[in-house]
């Protein structure tokens, strides 16, 4: 015999319910979307300096060499090239990023 507890919710416990859920969403969902994106972002810029990769090593490469080099590696305002008002980092790393979120969002989807 197996015996299973049923509770009900009450106007009076719902606030405690919410509120672990909510905790634990949070203690889940951030650090895992932390280490997504830092990890979508690391292998992005090993793409980028991949001479196969083409279009996104162009930018990079133009991005270490022209923009920043090696003598000058900071400035006060961010340097980049514009295609049609659109940054040539988002245009190189934007399609992949969001090709990997879709495929993720896909993988998973019930």
């Amino acid at each position: 015999m197996v015996l299973v507890r049923v509770e009900i919710i009450t106007p009076n416990n719902l606030k405690i319910y919410i509120n672990f859920i909510l905790k634990m969403n949070i203690g889940f969902f951030v650090p895992s979307a932390w280490f997504l994106y830092h990890t979508i972002e690391y292998f992005l810029h090993r793409l980028s300096h991949n001479p196969k990769s083409g279009y996104i090593y162009k930018i990079h490469k133009k991005h270490h060499t022209i923009h920043y080099p090696v003598k000058k590696l900071t400035s006060k305002i961010y340097k980049t090239e514009y295609t049609y008002g659109i940054s040539d980092g988002f245009l190189a790393h934007g399609p992949p990023t969001i090709a990997n979120i879709d495929k993720l969002f896909n993988t998973y989807k019930e």
